[in-house]
């Protein structure tokens, strides 16, 4: 028997035990925005985004937000002293090796951030930020506020154009209306979408009437007049589930034959499915990009609207209730309802995007700097793997 390599985890373990104690790495991040000059008495600090490479240095890179009031900012881990930078910190901590600290403005792959903090005065708050990809960022007040989303690349002026041709569409949904495109600043604009995340009345009584209704809001996008640039096939979906798999082999190498064997069948399944003229999709439509205005939806983030099939998005909303036990049992009226507004779904196409669903979560749980992250990316692959075999 050959063995394989061992997991990439291993070459990092116990630093990545210490990144875990919240003790070490908040105090050290504490310590560092105190000597950056920040003005905050904040000490509730956690983890927003984060990812492993354990092939390169940072071997870790996090974003870091504390709240009340809110501060942001990047944090790095190396296993060796890093170099170091004006308006950056270097800490030593025995366990975890040296930490590099930056503030939010300082992210060399969005270097037109500072200048949009700086032209916009008043309240504002970080809704989302990526490290080294972009940024999102409330201006104003609830009510009277503007979104900013601040790319690393050039895409805006793409995100844009379906930001008006969604905004044009007769659909039975809100969703935000557009601004304008900074092309200089890499920055797209939109207004602000009323209400609230809808997976809190997801979990609350009436939980299936919302289920329903979400089912057919997100059906009805199949049938709108929206010509998106972008075409996604079925070879797009497969090299792209071959592209998340390969990195996961990569960094857990025990994993490569499930791999393959999950590959093989999504293949199939996809060579199986009857033909079907691709529809408007939105991509990920799950609950957290759902909003509830008293009985109003809204739904935000159309970055990934493509021609796809309609169970890509089905899929994100089942696949989120499958995740979190409390709900999964709202997986049917969501179903029926979608069905209902999209017309009936393949099953086995359908089983194929939940999987390559999973399989994208095994992949982001291989990407995060967490002791465990090599046993739960197992986790998210075999589940994969189950619904292939359900789905034959």
């Amino acid at each position: 028997m050959i063995a394989t390599a061992p997991s990439a985890f291993e070459r990092h373990r116990a630093r990545l035990e210490a990144l875990d104690a919240p003790e070490l790495l908040l105090g050290a991040v504490a310590e560092a925005v105190a000597t950056l000059g920040v003005p905050t008495t904040a000490t509730d600090w956690r983890r927003t985004r984060e990812y492993y490479a354990p092939a390169r240095e940072p071997y870790a890179t996090f974003a870091m937000e504390s709240r009340d009031p809110q501060v942001v900012v990047r944090v790095e881990a190396f296993a060796e002293r890093p170099a170091g930078a004006a308006g950056v910190v270097r800490l030593r901590r025995e366990a975890i090796g040296w930490l590099r600290v930056a503030p939010l403005a300082d992210d060399p792959a969005l270097p037109t951030l500072g200048e949009l903090l700086d032209a916009e005065p008043g309240p504002r708050t970080v809704v989302r930020y990526q490290p080294m990809r972009r940024c999102t960022i409330r201006f104003g007040e609830r009510g009277a506020a503007r979104f900013a989303k601040v790319f690393a690349d050039e895409r805006g002026p793409s995100v844009h154009r379906l930001n008006e041709a969604v905004w044009r569409a007769p659909l039975p949904f809100a969703v935000p209306p557009p601004g304008h495109c900074d092309e200089r600043l890499r920055t797209v604009w939109q207004g602000e979408l009323a209400g609230e995340p809808v997976a809190g009345a997801l979990s609350r009584p009436g939980g299936e009437r919302v289920a329903h209704e979400l089912g057919l809001a997100a059906g009805a996008l199949t049938r709108a007049p929206i010509a998106a640039d972008r075409m996604l096939d079925a070879a797009a979906h497969l090299h792209r589930a071959a592209t998340h798999g390969r990195k996961i082999a990569r960094v857990v190498p025990d994993l490569a034959a499930e791999v393959d064997e999950l590959l093989g069948r999504l293949g199939a399944l996809h060579a199986a499915a009857p033909s079907r003229p691709p529809v408007p999709v939105h991509g990920s439509p799950h609950p957290e990009q759902w909003l509830l205005d008293g009985d109003r939806l809204g739904l935000v983030d159309f970055d990934g609207l493509a021609l796809a099939d309609p169970e890509l998005d089905a899929s994100a909303m089942l696949v989120a209730l499958e995740r979190d036990a409390a709900i999964e049992h709202l997986a049917s009226p969501f179903l029926d309802a979608y069905e209902s507004a999209a017309g009936p779904l393949r099953p086995g196409l359908l089983a194929a995007h939940r999987a390559q669903r999973w399989l994208a979560a095994a992949h982001k749980a291989a990407r995060q700097p967490r002791p465990d992250g090599d046993r739960r990316a197992a986790e998210r692959l075999r589940r994969a793997l189950t619904i292939v075999e359900e789905g034959r």
